[in-house]
Formats: C-alpha cells, structure tokens, sequence
C-alpha cells in the first residue's frame, strides 16, 4: 500500500477517535516502551501517537502500591467491555491508598494520548474513564465527610500503560504511567498528621472492603460538579510542583462539619457564609476556591479589603492546592477595580496625602457647616466615603431618603443638606486636584464592566470580609459572574472589624434567598484566653441580633496559659519586657514562626521590627509570609491579622482605644482589640505604657 494512502487512513481513523489504521497490516511487536512512531505530514505536527508498551491486564495497581509501603484498599468491580481497537480492557478494580500526601483513588485504564494537527495535546479513550473515576473519588469524599477530611486532600490517578513516562492532569484526575504511580503518591510531602491518616483508613475499610455483591457499597455523591468531556484539556503536570514544605496546618488538613458543608454545598446562585469572629469563615472562603478550582475550568477570584492578607492567602492557597494556583487569584478589591480600569485605559491618580490635603481644604472652604460640633471631620470624611461614595448616591434626594446603618451620630435634613454641601466641594477639590480616592476607583470599574463585561470571565468570585465592602464593591463582583451556579460566594462577619457595617444585599441586587449559612461555633480560641479578651474589650456588639457571639468550650486540654499584662512606666521598660516575655516563650518551645506581634499602628510595626532585629531575632512582615515553618516571628498590625490564628500573640503598648475619635471609631478599635486577643492559641501578652499605675 501506498504510503500517501497509509497516512490518509491513519489520519481518518484518528479523527474517528481511535489510535491506529484498523486496515492497514499490523506491524510485528516492538519492546514495551519503543515507539512506533508519528504519522503525519512531513515537518507537521503529529496527527496520532502510539507505543507498544504494557498491557492493562498486566498493571499490578495493588502490587506498585504494596512495594510503595503505603495501606490500600482494593475494591473489586465487574469488568467493562474493552473497546475493540484496544488490546486489554478497563480494570478489575479501584485501588484506595492512604499516605502521608493524601489519599489516592487509583484505576488503571488503557487511556493514550496524542498531538493534534496543531500540536494540542489530546486524550483518546479516556473520556468514560476519567469521568468515572471523578465519580468514585466523589464517593471517597462523601464516605471520608464524617471524618473531617479536607476534599482538596483526594486524588483520583488513572493508570495507563500507554502513557510513555509522562504525567497529565484532566481536571481534578492525574493520569500517569505505572512507573510513575510510586513517585506520585509520595511527590506531595507530608500533608496529613498520622491521626488522620489512620481515621481514614479505618473508615475506608470499613465502608470498602466489602465485595459489591455483599450490601456494602459506599454512600452516594453528589453529582453537583460532573467532569464533563470538552471542558478541560490535558495539562502537562510537573510532579515537583506539588510538593509541600512540611506538615499542612491542621485547618488544612480537616474541617469542621459545619465547614465541611459549607465548603462542598452547591448554590443555585449566589450564596452567602457568615457568622461571628473566629468562626473559620476565611477557612471556607479558602477551601471553596480550592475545591471549586479542581472541579470547574475557568478563572476564580479571591477578594479580600486587607491589602497585608492578600499575600498571607495567596501562600497558603499555594500549600493548600498547588496545581490550581494558576488559575486562582487574589486580590484586594480595590486593587482589583485598579487593574481593570488600568486593562481599559482608564487613568486613575490615587495618592493618599493629597486625598487627605484635598478634603481639609473642602472643610475650610465650607467652613464645616457647623458639622464640627457633632463629630470631627474624620467622621463626615467617613460618611462621604462609605454612604454617599460607597452607595453611589449621585442626589441630594438619594441621600436624603437613605438608611445609614453603623453610623451613630443622627442626621436630620437639614443635617444632610450640609453633608451634601461638603460633598461638592470634596469632589470639587478632587477635580481641581485630577485626584480619584478609592470609593470613586471602585465605582468607576462597576461603571465600566456594566458598559462592557470583562473577558475573558471569572467562573467563580469569593469574597472574604464583605462587612468592609461598599456596595458599589458588591455590585461590581455580582457583574463579573451574575447570578449562575456556584458562581458568587459572599464571605461576612456579623460584626465587622472595620468599616460602618455590612450593607444590605437587596440594595445590591444580590439576592441569597435559601443560599446563607450561618457559622456559630468560634473554633480557635482556648477558654481562659477568650474569657480575658472579654474582661479587657468585653462582647463585641453585633450587627444582627440573631447572630450572639458564643463563647466556646476549650477545644482541647491546652487551654492556654494566664493572660500576661505588663504595665510599665515607660516605653523603654515595656520594650524590655516585651523581649523578655518573647524570649521566655521560645524557650518553652513556642516556634518562632506562630509568634505574632500586632501593633496598633504602621509605625509601631517599624518601631517593633527594628527592635526584634536589633536583638537578632528574625522577623517576616503579615502579608509577605504566612509558614510557621520559616521560623520568622510575624509582626504587621491588628488589622493585617485578619482572621489568622497564632500560638502565641503579643500585642504592645499603643492602646487603639485611647486614640479614637467618636463612638463609632471606638466600636471598631474595640472589636479589632478583640480580635487580635483572641487570635491567640495559647499564650497572649499585652503591654500598657503608664506612668502613674494604679
């Protein structure tokens, strides 16, 4: 035959989905793992792609894993017809293996790969399989839920003989080579602490080692997130890149039930996740991108207000799902609402000084309207920024008929006639100036994606601390994904640690109805040290009555030692004893990188890092670094903490409290004290400068 006529045949039954001409004489058998080479146009890419290499039957899934010293369980299942071009048929069985990298849900499958006409990398014979699998790694999740397994630790691996070496990832699946099945299970590290691991292989004995025919069979999953053929593409899966540097922290490993459901539950539009401090509400926000990245194609967008904890949620998303780093991101909203401006050519001039500079010469031109006898001008700077701008209130009969939920001073009409006369002239100023503040950045990006929707999209938007987003921000993020499944996800105290409350949703157009769940049960606080932090600040006001802030029960019998409270008589004798009590802790054990310092402001912060390098310690700002395993003490300020939990915390002198202006700024300088209290494990100490102590 004709090799012009061969290549055609070849190039029909590869479009046909099959690896090789049907018709053409077999060639003699070649050694497992030599080539049988392209077939193609000269110089063009290869149109399919085939080895002779080791039959299906011949996979011994078991055996690799026995030699790999790791604990499986093998689940018999009825044998699936083998495709009549193939040699070898699907499986026998589904091969459980629990390691310290997570637990692997391995089938073997006869799947090959191959380059297209314009060099793509395709799967063939693996659609059926690899969709399977998904639905058995499904199962593992549901029947390993009780048990508080994070989903993100479950790999499903379909094995091929076929594969040449290399290493793929199909969505969530990996697909590989049997030679490359041992490397695999062990190229994550050491995720899971061995009580965990011995949890789950007692419950997957339990609930697998059974024979299909005998009644046990697994629990049903949820069929919420199928992996569809045509969604995703084979992506070259560098196994290095999946190693983690030592043991995940235990909120990564597993969660709570209340967690567990909140992380896998699917909505039918946007949903909303909120509850009391300490409640593990960032823990969700965290491991829902994680879980919706390894299960739908497409961008997700992680928002966050606190710019320090972008880089603190970006490194642990990176320990916590590293093949799907690529495809998620964070940022603050602002920042954000920047870049997407910057994307169209829309030039924003945002400096700080000026903006303050532009506002007091507003409120000298005005004279402040007699609004300085109410509250200072931080107040009515606050009002403009968070009601009028933060509203995108564009009339004086807006404002008037507005709600001003979080702001304690009353303002009648003629009140807000004078508010909205030191508006203009801020706006004024700010032309005059060429100077846009936050609140006009974000409102300008809503603008501009309402005229023009970004592409490419975001499949999915998570919003963490939406109690310190305007509703102009909400708006925004409800544009990029609208109201489709899964696609807005809106994370919230019930009390916020800055800014003047949370908005209502309706007055967004963002409708949760059916789609809340309300987390009430504070995880990380050890009795004695929340106990104190209530003595000190007490309770937390919160914005709706429905949510109480519920003191826990000790989570375990480390409930943390005494509250330390050093009064000293200067900012010297503090300092030294700051360094000592510091000192006293590493040498009882405490690592120095779940050492927090908070401060109360950006220059403690420099004033505190100069001081613990000066005595050689090392330090690693909130926000640059969030390991406990680089042994640098964290130190940034109250509010770069967000939600995180350290073993031990120091907070210095500098009281917040005493610095605030206005009852307002006094609930929330309250409320962040609270929280950077209680954001201590096991040890806390606070420092108070005072000269006269009573």
């Amino acid at each position: 035959m004709p090799v012009r006529t061969r290549i055609k045949q070849a190039r029909r039954s590869a479009e046909n989905g099959h690896m090789g001409p049907r018709d053409v004489r077999p060639r003699p058998p070649l050694p497992a793992g030599d080539r049988w080479g392209s077939v193609g146009r000269p110089g063009a890419a290869s149109a399919w792609y085939a080895t002779r290499s080791i039959p299906i039957d011949e996979v011994d899934v078991a055996g690799i894993l026995r030699s790999a010293g790791v604990a499986a369980v093998h689940r018999r299942r009825p044998p699936v017809p083998e495709p009549p071009h193939l040699a070898g048929g699907r499986s026998k069985g589904l091969h459980l293996a629990v390691t310290d990298g997570g637990v692997f849900v391995v089938e073997a499958c006869p799947w090959r790969w191959r380059r297209s006409d314009r060099g793509a990398l395709e799967l063939v014979d693996a659609d059926a399989a690899v969709a399977e699998l998904a639905r058995d790694a499904d199962a593992v999740e549901e029947a390993l839920a009780a048990t508080g397994l994070s989903p993100n630790e479950i790999r499903p691996v379909l094995i091929s003989g076929y594969a040449e070496g290399a290493v793929f990832t199909y969505g969530r699946v990996w697909l590989a080579g049997p030679e490359r099945l041992d490397e695999l299970i062990h190229a994550p590290g050491q995720r899971l602490s061995a009580p965990l691991q011995a949890t789950a292989i007692e419950r997957l004995a339990t609930v697998y080692a059974g024979d299909p025919t005998n009644g046990t069979e697994p629990p049903p999953a949820p069929d919420h997130y199928p992996l569809e053929a045509g969604q995703w593409s084979p992506k070259p899966l560098l196994v290095a890149s999946v190693a983690t540097e030592g043991r995940l922290e235990p909120w990564m490993q597993r969660l709570h039930p209340d967690q567990m459901q909140a992380v896998r539950r699917s909505h039918r539009g946007p949903a909303l996740v909120r509850g009391a401090s300490g409640t593990g509400k960032t823990v969700v926000a965290v491991h829902r991108a994680a879980y919706l990245a390894e299960r739908l194609p497409g961008r997700i967008l992680v928002t966050t207000p606190v710019r320090a904890f972008v880089g603190v949620l970006a490194s642990q998303y990176r320990r916590l799902s590293p093949t799907t780093l690529g495809r998620v991101e964070f940022a603050t909203l602002h920042g954000f609402a920047l870049r997407v401006l910057a994307d169209r050519g829309i030039a924003c001039n945002v400096d700080g000084p000026s903006l303050e500079s532009a506002f007091l010469r507003a409120w000298t031109r005005v004279g402040g309207l007699g609004l300085g006898a109410w509250a200072p001008p931080e107040y009515w700077r606050e009002e403009i920024l968070t009601v009028i701008k933060g509203r995108g209130l564009d009339s004086f009969d807006q404002y008037l008929r507005a709600a001003r939920p979080g702001r304690s001073v009353p303002l009648p009409g003629p009140r807000r006639r004078d508010l909205w006369e030191l508006h203009l002239a801020y706006a004024e100023e700010l032309a005059r100036r060429d100077l846009q503040d936050w609140y006009d950045v974000v409102l300008l990006a809503r603008d501009s994606l309402r005229k023009e929707p970004l592409e490419p999209g975001y499949r999915a938007v998570i919003a963490d601390e939406i109690g310190d987003v305007p509703l102009t921000g909400l708006q925004l993020l409800h544009l990029l994904v609208g109201d489709r499944t899964d696609g807005l996800l809106l994370v919230g105290d019930a009390a916020p640690s800055s800014g003047p409350g949370p908005v209502a949703l309706r007055e967004a157009g963002i409708d949760v109805g059916g789609r809340s769940t309300v987390m009430r049960t504070v995880y990380r606080d050890p009795g004695r040290l929340l106990e104190a932090a209530v003595a000190v600040v007490g309770v937390p006001e919160m914005d709706e009555p429905e949510l109480p802030f519920i003191v826990p029960e000790p989570r375990s019998d480390r409930d943390g030692k005494p509250v330390r409270h050093d009064v000293a008589a200067d900012r010297a004798a503090h300092d030294c004893r700051l360094l000592s009590r510091l000192r006293d802790d590493i040498a009882d054990g405490v690592p120095r990188g779940e050492i927090a310092v908070l401060c109360p402001s950006a220059r403690s912060v420099t004033h505190y890092r100069r001081l613990l390098v000066q005595e050689g310690l090392p330090v690693a700002e909130l926000g640059r670094s969030s390991s406990v395993s680089d042994g640098a003490i964290k130190i940034g300020t109250i509010s770069s903490a967000g939600d995180r939990a350290f073993t031990a915390v120091f907070l210095p002198a500098g009281d917040p409290l005493r610095a605030v202006q206005g009852p307002d700024q006094l609930k929330r300088a309250r409320t962040e004290r609270f929280l950077a209290m209680t954001a201590a494990q096991e040890r806390l100490w606070v420092g108070t400068v005072d000269p006269q102590p009573t």
